[in-house]
């Protein structure tokens, strides 16, 4: 056995205790009238119940050391006494006693010292049960020998805690007396019953009935004791365990529930004590035991419990049973920081510490409850331009002062975030009415348009703003609320820098910017839009593997539209369904003439955004026209930026269109500020790569381990990733060499009508001019 580290103090005690154990040894040894040494059954016997009954203690101190316990050893020692060896009989006793305290403590030295104060102790009570013997009744001779082995092991405490240097007064204000009166109690009761009781049956008769009376008396007696001990025992582990159980079982812990609260509910339960607190201050040892959790702000506190008055003092099973409860405590509170900061992420835009789009929605929900509520968008005209001119970091620093500014003209009511690359929102609460919104969105509008300073020059700032207000008694909801804002803002463009238009009602568009406006909703009900489709190309074979179906628009008088108009407008008037519709039409009956001169095709892309794929949308029609492609996979594209604004139902359905046969792309991946989460997160065949990440610096170290760990990641997950908006040569071989095989842009075709598309396929195939074709 290993034997623990002592201090000198507490081996020079050890020692002391040997010493007067060898001499009282000695001294039996060496009586004249010593008697012979009767190795028998008996004394074995009494080795082993006693071994066995040490077990059995009962702390009669709250000293943290040098604790001091009776058990029923005095019982043990008075029933096994053999007449006539009495002294030899306390040996075996004392050697019971240090084998049993060694294995409990496992250690040689607790054993030894357990057998050496046995032996003092067991001497004490020899020398007076023996000139007493039966000459007198049993009762008084059980209480006097009791008395002086309890007695004698109060004092040999005493004088053991004033060795170590405590003070007598807190020796004695550490005593039990009540428990040192039960255990006086319970070993002169077990002498009487047993003795009694032994010597009216057993003990009349030849020599050998009484050593049998001695070894019944003996072997039911520890079984009996041990037996309730066992069943105190396990009661009392019962409990530890079913608060540390309840702990386990309450996992995770519940949200509105402090922490330390609950860590202390569940230590009371398993400890059987209501004095249980979580403090700064350390556990005093003497009274207290306590184990050390971490706050949520990375300081040390304790959890702490005491005893009541009158209650039993703790065992190290009590101390370890508090640091598994504080233990799960401390990992409760870990993990919760960890998912308010994960969660402060997810609703964080990590470039301008700003709310992200999802946080808004559920910032906008909120506030409509409340009341009167207005929304301002915000756009940073001409942000492309700045990018190109000035580089990226200039734009981000853009972004990041725009944000700064807003967070300073907004009052402290309102909430201000990013919703798209260069598109901010603002909610304003606590608005009396829209001119009273008017005014503010005015001021932060001015407030934030100064020029700003980049490092390597002045940027002069124009904003395109616009309001939409709901007064709170209105049916209006979020999302046609932002709408609103938006169109808004977009119909402002062109107009001085500031300029801010809000109805009630609806948008009034003035001039040439309305006509086009109006223009754009008379194509789509007129269904004058046609499709023009640009090849994605295999680079590594030299063909084109697939078609993106781009939307066209001339109006009859307006003249062409721009798509980006064209979206946004059938988005605003709740014409995106029709758009798409009449897209998904031109596509069908476009994919059975494509096929025809270019088997070998294999998809055909269409744009959607996530809010379509519902039921009373484009969900029934989608699901119907699985399969009418023929061979031809249709693939339909969405941005994170719409997968992000997807419910689980959404989600779910998009699964089940992908499992019957429909396939997924995730768009313009890389654009505004996409994260790697999306890659993993949402269903999808095909990674689309925006031309953002190929025009960076041909050179940017960064750029190209971007590039290659998506070309990586998409090889293991088994997505197609396309790189859009290959224009070079040189941007064409960088991504080769990167190892990006399929690849979208002008180098490799324009997007063409469907009469041009047929005519190429038909002279060359689906064979593309400008790929690398390396050699296989």
């Amino acid at each position: 056995m290993a034997v623990a580290r002592m201090s000198r103090r507490d081996l020079f005690l050890a020692t002391g205790e040997v010493v007067v154990a060898a001499v009282v040894v000695v001294i039996v040894l060496l009586q004249p009238q010593s008697p012979q040494w009767p190795l028998n059954v008996t004394l074995l016997l009494l080795v082993a119940c006693t071994a066995a009954a040490s077990a059995v203690r009962i702390r009669v101190s709250r000293a943290p050391s040098g604790q001091v316990t009776l058990g029923i050893s005095a019982a043990l020692l008075s029933i096994g006494l053999v007449p006539g060896s009495e002294w030899v009989t306390l040996l075996f006793w004392a050697v019971g006693m240090g084998i049993g305290w060694g294995v409990i403590q496992r250690g040689f030295i607790a054993g030894l010292r357990a057998a050496s104060r046995s032996v003092v102790l067991g001497a004490a009570f020899v020398a007076v049960w023996l000139p007493l013997g039966m000459e007198i009744a049993l009762p008084l001779v059980a209480i006097t020998a009791t008395s002086a082995y309890v007695a004698l092991a109060v004092l040999v405490h005493i004088s053991v805690q004033l060795v170590r240097g405590v003070r007598f007064a807190t020796i004695m204000r550490e005593l039990i007396v009540r428990r040192i009166i039960a255990a006086f109690a319970l070993n002169t009761a077990i002498m009487l019953v047993v003795i009694r009781v032994r010597t009216q049956v057993l003990d009349a008769g030849p020599e050998s009935q009484v050593e049998l009376g001695i070894i019944i008396s003996l072997t039911a007696t520890t079984a009996i004791i041990s037996a309730v001990s066992m069943l105190v025992t396990a009661r009392d582990a019962r409990r530890r365990l079913d608060g540390v159980f309840a702990a386990a079982e309450a996992l995770p812990w519940p949200a509105d529930r402090e922490p330390f609260d609950l860590m202390r509910e569940f230590a009371t339960r398993a400890l059987g004590t209501a004095r249980v607190e979580v403090r700064e201050v350390p556990p005093d040892p003497r009274i207290e035991i306590g184990a050390r959790v971490r706050t949520p702000t990375a300081e040390t506190a304790y959890l702490v419990a005491r005893r009541q008055p009158g209650q039993s003092p703790f065992l190290d099973r009590d101390v370890q049973t508090l640091a598994a409860i504080a233990r799960i405590g401390e990992e409760t509170v870990r993990a919760r920081v960890e998912t308010m900061g994960l969660i402060e992420e997810a609703q964080t835009d990590p470039l301008t510490g700003l709310r992200n789009y999802r946080a808004f929605q559920s910032a906008l929900t909120t506030a409509l409850r409340a009341g009167p509520v207005a929304v301002v968008y915000l756009d940073v005209d001409n942000f492309k331009s700045i990018n190109d001119a000035h580089g990226h970091e200039a734009g981000n620093r853009v972004l990041q002062v725009v944000a700064a500014r807003l967070g300073r003209a907004v009052r402290p009511s309102d909430i201000v975030a990013r919703v798209g690359g260069d598109e901010f929102v603002v909610i304003l609460t606590e608005v009396v009415d829209l001119a009273h919104a008017e005014r503010i969105a005015a001021r932060i509008t001015r407030t934030v348009s100064p020029p700003i300073d980049v490092g390597g020059g002045v940027i002069a700032l124009t904003l395109s703003t616009g309001l939409s207000f709901s007064d709170g008694d209105s049916a209006i909801d979020a999302a046609a609320l932002v709408e609103q804002a938006d169109a808004r803002m977009y119909a402002s463009r062109g107009r001085a820098s500031g300029g801010l238009r809000a109805d009630v009602d609806q948008v009034t568009l003035v001039g040439e910017a309305g006509d086009t406006v109006r223009a754009a909703a008379e194509v789509i009900d007129q269904k004058l839009i046609t499709v023009e489709y640009q090849p994605i190309v295999d680079n590594v074979l030299g063909a084109i593997i697939g078609l993106e179906a781009l939307v066209r628009a001339t109006h009859p008088t307006a003249g062409a539209i721009t798509p980006s108009l064209l979206i946004h407008e059938a988005r605003r008037t709740g014409r995106l369904d029709m758009l798409t519709d009449q897209v998904l039409d031109l596509v069908l009956r476009d994919a059975p003439r494509i096929r025809e001169v270019a088997p070998d095709l294999a998809e055909m892309h269409v744009n959607v955004e996530v809010d379509q794929l519902v039921p009373a949308r484009l969900l029934p029609r989608l699901e119907a026209i699985i399969g009418e492609t023929g061979d031809m996979i249709l693939t339909l594209e969405m941005t994170e930026n719409s997968l992000n604004k997807a419910t689980e139902a959404q989600l779910s359905d998009l699964r089940e269109l992908r499992s019957a046969g429909m396939h997924f792309a995730l768009d313009d991946f890389g654009q505004a500020y996409s994260t790697m989460l999306a890659i993993v997160q949402y269903p999808f065949d095909t990674l689309k790569v925006d031309r953002v990440l190929v025009e960076e610096s041909p050179d940017s170290q960064k750029s190209r381990q971007v590039m290659r760990s998506l070309v990586t990641l998409s090889r293991k997950l088994g997505v197609t990733m396309v790189v859009e908006g290959v224009e070079t040569f040189e941007e064409r071989d960088r991504l080769a060499s990167l190892g990006v095989r399929y690849m979208q842009g002008f180098l490799f075709g324009r997007p063409e009508p469907i009469d041009v598309l047929l005519a190429r396929f038909a002279a060359h195939g689906t064979d593309v001019a400008n790929a690398t074709r390396p050699e296989l």
